[in-house]
């Protein structure tokens, strides 16, 4: 409540008819002073109280030192107070971030009588409940004397509540739907460089801020890599200030987000000292600024600050989206590095692999040295004599020269090609890898000689074991790093890749609370291999967490997740998941979707399985989907088994699928005790089953158990 300051009214009952009687234009419109004055003939001064205590509209007349002299019973209900609220201080009823400034214009307009808000139109301001809630209220506000001269001020409030809800619906509406936009951007960005100047509009437009700014964790500074503001008047000094400042851990906005790792709203800039630029921001009219992290995989990459015109109270719902977010911006900041430093990797490996050999080497028909071999000597120390006939297997490593004279000699005995790597030891102390290869010169049935290369493949090998360890740590990325806690819950997981080297597969799973009794629980397929396959696996996930924070529903998530991959401009590969939410309580439940997945495996502690889904449309092939959640009691000791394919489809040297019988039965007659007992006997069986054949497709397991 405000005239010309941030405040609020009351008056005593006795007090009332004295007031409209002086002032009549001074109470609220639906007050007749006519009525009154007939009502006080007939029965005094007890009427006009009825009259107002009746009134659904609060009314609160306070005198010149904001003592509250009369609140009709609607204002205690609004305020929330028990009792006659005539006595007691205006500035109890305002938030406290107001109330200088209230009791500034409070008594401006006790001097001068000039205010804006007296006599003005109804604006909407903040009450302070005796709960220490706010509710928004619409505010009237006109000004008279009592009849001993008093100034007296009278205020109509109108509860907001049901407006403010209906406000708060379309603004998570707008949440979502940023949340999904800045998923589909990261999803269709090649790199870091084209997707992130996309996203400061996108925040602004879809959560209402006036001015974003974005900041890079450059050593042990932040540096302001990007600013973008809404057309309006030109920040020049902010812009600018901003443009060539360098933070430090802690300093600034952008500074103390990049050390506490969580979001920062701060609603009056004005009230915040440890902000360098807030003279240019105040300068240039901004009030309110909400301030989020970047996070990568246990450290903050960035931040994100966005700034308002208008003085903005924290939105909870906002703060969790922009976390969120946050979170998103940095598993793609980092996925983008990793498969940089992939693609690096390959161009290397692709390089070393072409180069020409080492050395181009003859040996007779019994394998003796003829020709000199300079590369090799200039590694090895050794000289043109000493390579002669087997004196080059003398630089081979001890451990690996019998093997390798070994392989010789038989390649000899049965004029086959030789082909062996093995490392030799350098005159510098070192070792290299070397690949030597030879071929038998066959001359009438007979071998007249051998023709063979030696070609140092030490950078190629590490170039390989570096990518391979990059796309490790890329798949990894997919992945959750470990799994939470769940009350009286257990979880395990295994992950085990079907491809070999540079191959990134799209199987994922994720485990997340969306508050202490609700968790969401994903396991999903990607069709395809490879960076396309990781681009929309990390789609899936960021876009399952962001619809989880507004659907309440398995099936919810599971629409909003199709709906997201039938958005991109390209045709993305088919995905099936299974979605489920965990209600916990005294007897917990799940509640499942299977979106073309294979349905999860309910074990009970009498050994029998069956399973807990029915079959649901794939995720990204229809705009319409269709899917038949189903509720699932858990019992204690029950264990739910979730799974991709690579499971069933494992086959062995002989073509033979795992299958989901064999799946079944080893579920049912595994002694498994816990989650993470389940999930390695799972694994160990399918790996088993697989033998030296290897490959195949990759495999999630997750087990849950209640305890």
């Amino acid at each position: 409540m405000s005239c010309g300051f941030h405040g609020r009214a009351r008056i005593t009952r006795s007090g009332a008819y004295q007031i409209l009687r002086s002032r009549p234009d001074a109470a609220n419109p639906a007050v007749s002073l006519a009525m009154i004055e007939r009502e006080r003939r007939a029965d005094h001064e007890v009427l006009p109280t009825r009259v107002l205590d009746g009134m659904a509209d609060a009314v609160i007349v306070v005198d010149e030192h904001m003592t509250i002299r009369y609140a009709n019973r609607a204002a205690a209900q609004l305020l929330g107070v028990a009792a006659d609220l005539a006595g007691l201080r205006l500035s109890d009823f305002i938030p406290e971030r107001y109330r200088e400034a209230h009791a500034a214009g409070f008594a401006r307009y006790v001097q001068t009588r000039s205010g804006v808000l007296v006599g003005g139109h109804p604006v909407r301001v903040p009450a302070l409940r005796a709960d220490g809630t706010e509710t928004d209220v619409q505010l009237t506000l006109a000004a008279t004397t009592s009849t001993e001269g008093q100034l007296l001020l009278v205020g109509s409030l109108r509860d907001l509540t049901s407006v403010r809800e209906l406000e708060q619906k379309a603004a998570i509406a707008r949440y979502l739907q940023a949340s999904m936009d800045v998923a589909e951007q990261l999803a269709n960005a090649g790199t870091v460089d084209d997707a992130l100047p996309l996203l400061l509009p996108t925040l602004c437009d879809h959560l209402d801020w006036d001015v974003a700014g974005l900041w890079e964790v450059r050593g042990d500074e932040l540096v302001n890599v990007d600013l973008w503001q809404v057309s309006g008047p030109a920040r020049d000094d902010f812009t600018e200030l901003t443009k060539t400042l360098r933070l430090r851990r802690g300093v600034g906005l952008p500074g103390q987000v990049w050390s506490i790792g969580r979001p920062l709203h701060i609603e009056l800039l004005k009230e915040d000292i440890a902000f360098p630029r807030r003279s240019a921001a105040l300068a240039s009219g901004l009030k309110s600024s909400l301030v989020f992290p970047l996070l990568g995989s246990g450290e903050v990459l960035g931040v994100i600050e966005l700034y308002s015109t208008e003085a903005r109270a924290p939105d909870a719902a906002q703060i969790e989206v922009v976390a969120a977010i946050g979170k998103q911006l940095g598993q793609f900041i980092e996925r983008m590095r990793a498969e940089d430093e992939l693609r690096h990797a390959e161009q290397r490996y692709r390089s070393l692999a072409e180069a020409f050999a080492l050395d181009v080497f003859r040996t007779s028909a019994a394998g003796e040295l003829l020709t000199d071999m300079p590369r090799w000597r200039a590694f090895t120390g050794q000289h043109a004599d000493a390579l002669l006939d087997l004196g080059w297997v003398d630089a081979v490593l001890p451990a690996a020269r019998e093997g390798v004279l070994t392989l010789w000699r038989e390649a000899i005995a049965t004029t086959t090609p030789f082909t062996a790597e093995f490392r030799i030891q350098t005159v510098d102390g070192g070792e290299r890898d070397v690949l030597m290869r030879s071929l038998p010169i066959i001359e009438k049935h007979q071998v007249r000689e051998w023709i063979g290369s030696s070609t140092d493949v030490t950078e190629q090998r590490y170039a390989e074991r570096a990518a391979v360890a990059l796309a490790d740590t890329l798949q990894r990325s997919l992945l959750p790093p470990h799994l939470p806690q769940v009350p009286g819950v257990e979880l395990a997981a295994r992950y085990r890749a079907g491809g070999e080297g540079l191959q990134v597969g799209g199987d994922f799973y994720d485990v997340f609370a969306v508050d202490p009794q609700t968790w969401v629980i994903v396991i999903g397929d990607v069709c395809g291999k490879g960076a396309e396959a990781a681009s929309i696996t990390a789609l899936a996930r960021y876009t399952v967490r962001a619809a989880a924070m507004h659907q309440q529903t398995a099936a919810g998530i599971a629409s909003v997740l199709n709906n997201a991959l039938r958005r991109g401009e390209r045709q993305a590969p088919f995905l099936t998941a299974v979605v489920v939410i965990l209600r916990l309580s005294d007897s917990p439940v799940l509640e499942v979707v299977c979106a073309g997945h294979p349905s999860p495996l309910l074990r009970h502690i009498d050994g029998t399985v069956h399973e807990v889904g029915d079959d649901g449309d794939l995720l990204g092939v229809f705009d319409t989907v269709d899917f038949k959640p189903k509720t699932v009691p858990l019992g204690c000791g029950d264990i739910v088994v979730f799974y991709t394919d690579g499971v069933t489809e494992a086959r062995n040297e002989s073509g033979e699928q795992y299958g989901d019988v064999r799946l079944s039965e080893e579920i049912a007659g595994c002694d498994a005790r816990t989650a993470e007992a389940m999930s390695m006997a799972i694994m160990n069986s399918v790996v088993e089953h697989r033998g030296a054949r290897g490959g195949g497709d990759d495999v999630a397991l997750l087990s849950l158990r209640r305890l």
